[in-house]
């Protein structure tokens, strides 16, 4: 993200304009998941939204240190674009709200869910029953490989979605689900107890090009975790 998503003219536009940033390396955190290793000069390959959600979340917060939006794992700038103009319109909101401000973080997060076609069902939190597990352990969306489509999320009109979409946004959904949960969280908290929105699983990420696109390269990558997704 640092090298592509960030790096957007857009992105730092905005984000300079309206946002301080910074960063926390997460590097030795308990909570961290591991990534697959790639040179430097390798080209960025194609990874699918919500990878690596141990490895990056996208906290945003009030100058009182409260998280009202959060995103975890990949975003491509288009998305993280899309991510930070709705951080700006819920802090614009909160910061003129005199009361109820948690309310207003609750609404927002509510209706952006609506808005991206969830149903009503999905966004009061009642998920599938393997709706956790899926987000646990070792993703197939971490690998950013496109999947046939398999039995699991529908989009409205009955239409399947193929499995790493699937998992994307059962992602995306999560997120939201915590912050709609969590309205105004004081970031400490937040960072002590962030398996509650990455579980507790060790995810990893990893694209195309951090493979090679041989499927060697792929085991002798995933000699380093066992089968349940944790590190060796």
């Amino acid at each position: 993200m640092r090298t592509v998503s960030f790096s957007n003219a857009q992105v730092q536009d905005v984000l300079n304009k309206e946002f301080v940033c910074c960063s926390t390396n997460t590097l030795g955190d308990r909570s961290a998941g591991a990534s697959l290793a790639h040179a430097p000069k390798d080209p960025p390959g194609p990874c699918g939204r919500g990878a690596g959600r141990q490895n990056i979340q996208v906290v945003f917060l009030t100058p009182e240190g409260q998280v009202f939006h959060v995103v975890s794992g990949y975003l491509d700038s288009d998305a993280l674009l899309d991510e930070i103009t709705f951080a700006h319109e819920i802090w614009m909101e909160v910061n003129e709200a005199e009361s109820g401000a948690k309310d207003v973080v609750k609404n927002k997060h509510q209706q952006r869910l609506d808005s991206l076609g969830y149903t009503d069902r999905e966004i009061r939190g009642v998920g599938t029953p393997n709706f956790e597990l899926r987000l646990k352990g070792l993703s197939p969306a971490d690998l950013g490989f496109e999947f046939p489509k398999l039995p699991g999320l529908e989009l409205p009109g009955g239409t399947p979605l193929p499995f790493g979409e699937d998992l994307s946004r059962l992602r995306t959904l999560k997120d939201h689900h915590y912050a709609m949960h969590h309205p105004l969280i004081p970031y400490r908290q937040f960072d002590q107890k962030v398996s509650e929105l990455v579980g507790e699983g060790v995810s990893f990420f990893g694209s195309h090009s951090a493979l090679n696109g041989i499927p060697e390269g792929f085991n002798q990558q995933m000699r380093r975790f066992n089968p349940s997704g944790e590190k060796k």
